[in-house]
């Protein structure tokens, strides 16, 4: 009934408050009738995420089967206005490995590749430093209620760690870290460690020491620079990587009762800013690249024609093809486009010029 008290878990039914031309709506989940085109609907929200499996409409109607809906408590309003540095679930930051002076780093062009994360060199430590796309990682809570609660140490608090510009999430295979797009994946689970050991509570603050564990039990570490040469699996450099012994050390998971205190790593956090425009870049690049993909499943077609031939008065199968795809992918990519080149005219975003230039994606605008 109206006014009664909503908790977690309830089932609820949406409505509006105040009738809208002498009737109530409320939101239902409905079938698109076969119109629920996935690809579209992707191409639409910008997203290319492959837990994504299905798309059904959500609509406001005045009759027929109401959609009920569970209600999960995601985050409280004392936790969510407080001004504690705490780290919490989708937090973005950046791990800094002191001792190696060198940030947890993942380069847009290393996933195509197959090429591992590292721990490439770097002075930015300040946090008004700008921190390279690479660097961006955020921390997923395993459950959906509370799931941008606090991040707990300890083995019964599982975490996934997802790569911002490439949507990619951390796993463990043996002693290698690697990345997959399968978040389902149970190697993808992680737990963390206070490096204070008198701390009297075990939530994680940012801008403070913690070791990372998987769910397993080994730690993540850095490899020494005397061991990057002896490192069992196939190096950076054979897979196209840049060779930079002096920027980049290689990560890997040891098995070992007690983790070295040099390999703790600095919980540092990422301005919004900086965020906002990872995900807007990456969101422009995934159009393109959608609208580039559909262009190359069209099939080749010899061209005999020669300069000053007229016009055929019919298209090909295949030039009908292109026009067709063009025309559905117009406002996608036209508006793409004129934000890109517009942003890239104005003085205060020379921070997403900077991401395109540092992932490499200026291709696929050509």
């Amino acid at each position: 009934m109206a006014g009664e008290t909503v908790s977690s878990g309830d089932l609820v039914v949406l409505q509006t408050k105040k009738p809208i031309g002498g009737v109530h709506y409320y939101i239902r989940m409905s079938n698109l009738g076969g119109l629920n085109d996935l690809r579209t609907t992707l191409r639409a929200l910008q997203i290319d995420n492959p837990a994504v499996v299905n798309v059904e409409e959500i609509n406001a109607a005045t009759s027929g089967s109401k959609t009920f809906w569970r209600m999960l408590l995601f985050q409280t309003c004392q936790d969510y206005m407080s001004a504690e540095p705490k780290f919490r679930a989708e937090d973005v930051v950046a791990f800094y490995h002191k001792e190696a002076e060198a940030y947890l780093h993942l380069h847009l062009s290393d996933v195509s590749n197959g090429i591992a994360p590292c721990f490439r060199l770097s002075m930015r430590t300040s946090d008004k430093a700008r921190k390279k796309s690479s660097w961006m990682w955020k921390v997923e809570s395993t459950q959906p209620l509370m799931g941008a609660d606090k991040v707990r140490s300890g083995e019964g608090h599982l975490y996934r760690i997802k790569h911002v510009i490439t949507n990619t999430y951390l796993k463990r295979n043996g002693e290698k870290l690697e990345v997959t797009f399968d978040y389902r994946d149970k190697s993808t689970l992680f737990a963390f460690k206070q490096f204070n050991r008198d701390a009297d509570t075990d939530e994680l603050s940012l801008n403070l020491l913690a070791f990372i564990r998987c769910a397993k039990g080994s730690w993540l570490t850095q490899v020494d620079e005397d061991a990057v040469t002896k490192a069992n699996y196939v190096s950076r450099e054979e897979k196209g990587a840049v060779d930079d012994r002096v920027r980049e050390r290689l990560a890997k998971f040891i098995e070992t009762d007690m983790v070295p205190e040099r390999d703790a790593l600095l919980v540092m956090p990422v301005r919004q800013a900086s965020v906002a425009s990872v995900v807007h870049i990456r969101r422009a690049m995934l159009s393109l690249k959608d609208y580039q993909e559909r262009l190359q499943e069209v099939d080749d077609c010899a061209d005999d024609s020669q300069p000053g031939d007229r016009a055929p008065k019919d298209f090909g199968p295949q030039a009908t093809q292109v026009l067709e795809i063009t025309d559905e992918c117009y406002a996608t990519v036209q508006g793409t486009l004129r934000r890109l080149v517009i942003n890239c005219t104005i003085d205060q975003v020379r921070l997403e010029i900077s991401i395109i230039r540092a992932n490499r994606a200026v291709h696929i605008c050509t």
